[in-house]
């Protein structure tokens, strides 16, 4: 069973509020703060700027700590929280792969039947690179005694269902990568590179490199290779898994695209058929999806099941590097462990009750749209975020919490910010059209812990100034 942080009672909040309106803030950080806070690339923005001691809950300094605001990817903390709370800290996610129609003797099976559970792992973010990640399973199978599939791969990721994307998503979002769709079964972010090279003769048909790389079988290569025109390419994948490319490139040029794929558990079953040829385990079959499947695995022996990294691992990769990927498949497992199914909207729910529960939130202070922050629906207090730092640096949890934020200098959205205070910020970023935020712990010039959350909403400037006047703030906010 996994150990919860004690809820904080309302009367522990109540003495946290009693005290933050009888803290006496520090005279010359709030003169120098409000000073920096007037700044005119400022001007009619909504702010808020908290900073609390952690030990005392002392108020250092407070400007709308109970107005809603939109969070941008400081809601990737709320969903970090809720996993460490619903999941444990030592969740893995599994993958499991069981065989039909199974000869041991000579590692021979009809069909292989791949269920989902979820995992955000199987990526460069995790392994050496895409590839390796499909590899690690081919491997896995491989050591299993798997050596020849004459059958289907029927790929079962219906533990994710529901909408593509979240609510309040801007238009463009699942054009790119960084709003990309999540599935059950997912390899490389369900993001997919390619590279066409005119490295042959002019009319001849272009060279591609796909990342991560699929069965030779699942390829349609329409790029020719031209002497004239521009360089350009399109992709698009089908419902069976096949990856079509076309368009052009001139002789002794490339050409490249990042493709959000449109069916992410076709694309892992892709890449796994890739790995396995790449790993001499043959294959003849085709993709099939379980929903569309009429037989049934229930009597097939697990061959192998493969598991994620410990859930620490995977909240620091999600904080430190702003992943949206792994904060929308949080999302969805922790909908699907609360029983509201696995869907963003399970997922906002489950997120919803979790910091209720522990007490951060209440009715009227938190909403929740999606785990990564890009809807624009999201709405949070400074407050709600303060409250949950606190608690957390008060728990056994505080320390993984507190490993998993980015840092100044070090790899992560922090590294080119705030260099000069290394060592003594630990925090997450956020921005979005208008929307820019920083959260997280400091070390005060005492020597004790402080937490912060700044939140900057509807400015017009570019966020390049106000992540300026951010960086200032914090490095005020250091001598309080």
């Amino acid at each position: 069973m996994t150990d919860r942080i004690p809820r904080i009672t309302r009367a522990a909040v109540a003495a946290v509020i009693l005290c933050s309106l009888l803290a006496a803030r520090v005279a010359l950080g709030k003169d120098t703060v409000s000073s920096a806070l007037a700044a005119k690339d400022l001007k009619g923005a909504t702010v808020a700027f908290v900073v609390w001691d952690m030990a005392t809950g002392q108020a250092l300094y407070e400007q709308n700590i109970d107005r809603l605001m939109t969070p941008a990817s400081n809601m990737k903390v709320v969903t970090a929280a809720a996993a460490m709370l619903r999941l444990g800290t030592e969740h893995q996610f599994t993958t499991a792969f069981h065989a039909g129609g199974w000869d041991a003797s000579s590692g021979t099976a009809s069909a292989l039947y791949v269920s989902g559970n979820g995992d955000p792992t199987f990526s460069g973010e995790f392994f050496d690179s895409n590839a390796a990640a499909a590899d690690a399973l081919a491997a896995l199978l491989k050591r299993r005694g798997l050596n020849r599939l004459t059958g289907d791969i029927i790929l079962d990721a219906r533990a994710f269902s529901g909408p593509d994307y979240p609510e309040g998503w801007s238009k463009e979002d699942p054009g790119y990568c960084y709003g990309m769709k999540v599935g059950a079964l997912s390899i490389a972010e369900n993001c997919l590179n390619i590279t066409a090279s005119g490295s042959g003769k002019s009319g001849g048909a272009a060279t591609l490199t796909l990342d991560p790389p699929v069965h030779s079988s699942l390829i349609v290569n329409n790029v020719k290779i031209v002497s004239k025109g521009k360089s350009g390419i399109k992709v698009s994948q089908n419902g069976k898994g096949a990856i079509t490319v076309s368009g052009q490139v001139r002789a002794g040029t490339s050409a490249s695209r990042e493709y959000p794929v449109p069916h992410p558990d076709m694309l892992f079953g892709a890449a796994l058929a890739g790995a396995m040829q790449r790993a001499g385990v043959g294959f003849q079959g085709r993709l099939v999806r379980a929903s569309e499947w009429n037989g049934s695995a229930a009597q097939w022996p697990q061959i192998a099941a493969a598991g994620s990294p410990q859930l620490m691992h995977i909240l620091g990769v999600m904080l430190k590097h702003s992943d949206n990927f792994v904060a929308e498949m949080m999302c969805r497992a922790l909908g699907a462990a609360d029983g509201y199914g696995g869907t963003t909207t399970g997922g906002a729910k489950a997120i919803t009750r979790a910091v209720m529960e522990a007490g951060f939130a209440s009715p009227g202070t938190i909403t929740v749209y999606d785990g990564s922050g890009l809807s624009r629906n999201n709405r949070i207090t400074p407050r709600v975020l303060m409250q949950l730092y606190r608690a957390f640096y008060n728990s056994y949890m505080g320390p993984g919490l507190m490993a998993a934020l980015a840092e100044p200098g070090q790899p992560g959205t922090m590294k080119k910010r705030l260099t000069g205070a290394a060592g003594r910020i630990k925090a997450k970023t956020g921005a979005l059209r208008g929307v820019c935020s920083l959260s997280g712990y400091f070390t005060r010039s005492n020597g004790s812990t402080g937490a912060f959350v700044m939140f900057m909403n509807g400015y017009s400037v570019h966020s390049n100034n106000i992540r300026a006047i951010q960086d200032k703030l914090a490095l005020l906010m250091l001598e309080m």
